[in-house]
C-alpha cells in the first residue's frame, strides 16, 4: 500500500495529520512520540534508533514480536519534539519521517501541536487528542484543568497514575492523560471512583475553547 498523508489545521496552531494506514501512521510517529513521552528512561528525551527502541519495547512487553504498529492508533506531539530531528540527530530517517518534517518545516520556529491518526478516526478520539493539544497551546487550559485535578482524592489519583503507567505513559503526562480520558471515557474513570462532578468540570474547561456545540457527550447525552 502507498501511504497517503493529509494535514489540516483543525484549531489555531493545532494540526491534524491523517493517514490511510495505521501501520504507516505508527511508523511515521513512533520515534517522535517516544522521544517525547516514552515510559522508558533510556528512550525519552534521548537519541535512539528504531532497532534499539523495538528491542526495549518487545522485552518490556515480553512479546515474541514487535507489536507497536498494532498497539497504537493515535499520536500527539508538541512542536519542539521535532527540533532534534531537524538537527539531524536521528539520521537516518525513514521517508515517512522526512515527509512529516518537510510538512512542518515552514512552521519550524513557531509553537504548534501535531495530532496523528488514521483516516477512520472517531469523534471522541479526536476530542482526546485535542485535549492534549490544548494542554500545550491554549492559554489557561492547563491551569484550569490542574485546579480540578487537585480536587481528586490522592488515593484515587494514585490508582489512575498506576494504571496510566501500566498502559505505557510516563509520569510527565499523567495529568494531561487524565484530562483527555475524562473527555472521552467516563466508564474508564468510573472504576477509579472519579466523581461526575470532577469529570464535568474538566469537560467544561475544555468546552470553553473547543467544540462544545458539536459534542453531545458534553451535554450529558453520552
Amino acid at each position: 500500500m502507498t501511504y497517503k498523508m493529509e494535514v489540516d489545521e483543525v484549531s489555531q496552531n493545532v494540526f491534524h495529520v491523517k493517514m490511510n494506514s495505521t501501520k504507516f501512521l505508527c511508523k511515521t510517529f513512533m520515534r517522535f512520540q517516544e522521544h517525547y513521552e516514552s515510559p522508558y528512561p533510556q528512550i525519552r528525551n534521548k537519541i535512539f534508533t528504531r532497532k534499539e527502541y523495538a528491542k526495549i519495547y518487545q522485552e518490556d512487553r515480553k512479546a515474541d514480536t514487535f507489536t507497536y504498529y498494532t498497539d497504537w492508533s493515535g499520536f500527539n506531539i508538541p512542536s519542539y519534539v521535532l527540533n532534534p530531528f531537524y538537527a539531524g540527530k536521528f539520521d537516518p530517517l525513514l521517508k515517512c519521517e522526512e515527509k512529516l518534517l518537510d510538512t512542518f518545516r515552514p512552521y519550524q520556529h513557531k509553537k504548534f501541536y501535531v495530532i496523528g491518526t488514521d483516516k477512520n478516526i472517531k469523534f471522541y478520539t479526536m476530542l482526546h487528542e485535542l485535549s492534549h493539544a490544548y494542554w500545550y497551546t491554549a492559554k489557561g487550559y492547563k491551569k484550569k484543568q490542574r485546579e480540578v485535578l487537585n480536587t481528586i482524592p490522592e488515593r484515587n489519583r494514585k490508582r489512575i497514575n498506576k494504571h496510566l503507567a501500566h498502559l505505557g505513559y510516563c509520569k510527565e503526562v499523567w495529568e494531561d492523560e487524565t484530562c483527555a480520558y475524562a473527555l472521552t471515557n467516563v466508564d474508564y474513570l468510573d472504576k477509579f471512583k472519579i466523581s461526575k462532578k470532577v469529570v464535568n468540570a474538566l469537560r467544561e474547561n475544555f468546552n470553553v475553547i473547543s467544540l462544545y456545540k458539536m459534542a453531545p457527550m458534553m451535554h450529558g447525552k453520552s
